[in-house]
């Protein structure tokens, strides 16, 4: 961005609309200082480090993700890792909610995520008609 014919180049600025303030500095500290990250700032955390190509810290949020995946809010999980392709994030959610598929559906996210992407939850629904017959 400074090395071309930017507004940032021009500024020395850069502006970060699509993040919070928050956000930002534990993707700062994380980029500078290395170490852990909360665990609720993880899901978008791991959508900054795909924006801004910062591997090490994306992987470290996808490992977060899988490791704290839960009912409630693996329909998000699956969304996010769709719209970053992450397969492994999003196997992994799939293969979740195949094995919770009842108590999933149920959830407020689930619901959320029919609204918006139904080719995704077609997925989901194909895979677990695989998975059963």
């Amino acid at each position: 961005m400074f090395r071309n014919d930017f507004e940032e180049s021009k500024t020395s600025r850069i502006r970060v609309d699509d993040m919070r303030p928050n956000v930002i500095e534990e993707m700062l500290k994380y980029m500078y200082a290395g170490g852990n990250i909360p665990e609720k700032l993880a899901p978008e955390l791991f959508a900054a480090a795909n924006k801004y190509s910062l591997l090490d810290l994306q992987t470290l949020c996808e490992n977060i993700l899988i490791n704290t995946m839960e009912v409630a809010t693996v329909a998000d999980i699956l969304l996010l890792a769709d719209r970053h392709t992450n397969e492994r994030l999003k196997s992994t959610a799939v293969q979740f909610i195949v094995n919770n598929i009842k108590t999933v559906t149920a959830t407020p996210s689930w619901k959320s995520l029919r609204q918006t992407d139904q080719d995704l939850c077609m997925d989901v629904l194909e895979k677990t008609m695989q998975e059963r017959l």
